[in-house]
């Protein structure tokens, strides 16, 4: 639950950051727009794909992965040198986190106790809210001292601490491992 709510944090860096971006890479008010919506129009448009192939790649290696290019993408748009190359980092910092949430409830449920279940994805629902919240904290008490590249490293710090701590914490544990789907068509004729 907690790798759901650090992908949130790179929905929540960029709100309060935007102003800063806009003064530092000369962001024009469509560039700042697409910052923001960038990684929701990825969600909308990728999580069904990711969502239909997650069995078969594997829930903990889906959380692996978009943990680990959250982390890549948000250390390199710290260093993005205009708006387009950070617009360009965002569409994979939301392929990322949809990785990342879309591999996580069926991985709950398989992982939890029949009687569980129900009390897992309600507090799996707080992803979002705790983890785009606190980094809107976070970005609130940074910003004023230094600028938007701090809050990129520090939401980049974040998955980098979180990726240790999954291969850390679930490598061996069999029942995390991948359960092979059965293959039918996606298509019913």
């Amino acid at each position: 639950m907690l790798a759901g709510m650090v992908a949130a944090f790179h929905v929540g860096k960029a709100p309060p950051a935007l102003p800063s971006i806009r003064a530092d890479l000369d962001a024009s008010l469509r560039q700042a727009g697409w910052l923001l919506s960038i990684v929701n129009l990825v969600t909308a448009v990728g999580g069904m794909a990711i969502a239909l192939t997650a069995d078969r790649l594997g829930h903990r290696r889906l959380i692996l992965f978009g943990t680990a290019l959250c982390l890549a993408t948000s250390l390199l748009g710290g260093i993005a040198g205009s708006a387009d190359m950070l617009l360009g980092l965002r569409v994979l910092e939301g392929l990322g986190f949809i990785c990342v949430v879309v591999a996580i409830p069926p991985l709950l449920v398989r992982i939890a106790a029949p009687r569980d279940v129900r009390i897992a994805l309600a507090a799996w629902s707080t992803y979002m809210p705790t983890g785009a919240g606190l980094m809107m904290l976070i970005a609130a008490l940074v910003l004023p001292a230094t600028s938007w590249r701090w809050v990129w490293w520090i939401a980049g710090g974040a998955p980098a601490l979180m990726l240790l701590a999954l291969l850390l914490r679930t490598t061996g544990r069999h029942e995390l491992d991948s359960v092979t789907a059965p293959r039918r068509p996606i298509w019913c004729g």
